[in-house]
């Protein structure tokens, strides 16, 4: 199951956050880039330790702004 979390640019907008979207499969939680505002999205859907790992493709402020909050991304 493929869930948008969101899909503004840099700048996400009103019930739009920046890039982000889970991919969920066999019991597996991938989350794809984690712009500003998709963390408090993905909260909506799953709890931050469910998610198994983080999948950036860049580095910059948009896709990885709230990948800190994510357990997979630091652990």
């Amino acid at each position: 199951m493929l869930t948008v979390l969101g899909s503004s640019g840099s700048v996400p907008g009103p019930g739009n956050p920046s890039s982000g979207c889970l991919v969920e499969y066999d019991g597996y939680r991938l989350l794809l880039e984690l712009g500003t505002g998709a963390f408090g999205e993905l909260l909506r859907h799953r709890r931050p330790e469910e998610i198994d790992a983080v999948v950036l493709s860049h580095l910059h402020s948009a896709p990885s702004s709230n990948a800190s909050s994510t357990p997979a991304a630091v652990g």
